[in-house]
């Protein structure tokens, strides 16, 4: 499938250390390997249809050395895989359509993060980030409670730290990891 996906995004300096930013665009995300498995799933699934907003703020707390950056953002999906108990022709047999493009998706959350950079202080360099953030869906527009979604991960907590060292030689470590929330519910 052919999908248009225009998009638009701002910065705005206020001083020398302050930077604001915003984005707004809309992107597509094909379906799922396993929704379209011929047998498995429906073949005849289309992308999902998602509009993105973010807006955040860059500080640099010690210019070109120390940074600390902030983003909140929502995405709200339409056109989203959902299982369904519905029939679909295929080579002129009806057989169960399993996934139909019916359901809608949002995603709510914000970042922090604190970063150390490379330079003529130091040659260490790190990052470290926070990302809380809620998924839920819809399986329909109408009248479908919502329920959080079993990828959802609203904790994400992410750390590097490395070196530059002489002849061109980087070094380090990172640690990305997600803290689950238990007792989830869905269809």
């Amino acid at each position: 499938s052919w999908t248009v996906n225009p998009r638009a995004s701002a910065r705005l300096a206020l001083s020398d250390t302050i930077e604001l930013r915003a984005g707004f665009g809309q992107y597509s995300t094909p379906p799922r390997g396993y929704f379209i498995v011929p047998g498995f799933g429906n073949p005849q699934l289309q992308p999902e249809q998602w509009l993105h907003a973010s807006a955040g703020i860059n500080m640099q707390l010690v210019p070109g050395v120390v940074e600390f950056d902030t983003d909140f953002f929502v995405k709200i999906g339409d056109h989203v895989v959902a299982p369904s108990s519905g029939t679909r022709m295929e080579n002129g047999t009806e057989v169960p359509e399993r996934f139909a493009n019916t359901g809608l998706g949002r995603v709510i959350g914000g970042e922090w993060m604190r970063r150390l950079r490379p330079g003529a202080i130091s040659p260490l360099y790190g990052m470290i980030s926070y990302t809380y953030q809620r998924a839920t869906r819809a399986a329909c527009a109408q009248q479908c409670p919502w329920y959080v979604y079993q990828y959802d991960q609203p904790h994400i907590v992410s750390a590097v730290l490395g070196a530059i060292l002489p002849f061109g030689i980087e070094v380090g470590a990172d640690r990305f990891g997600e803290m689950v929330a238990h007792g989830r519910c869905g269809p």
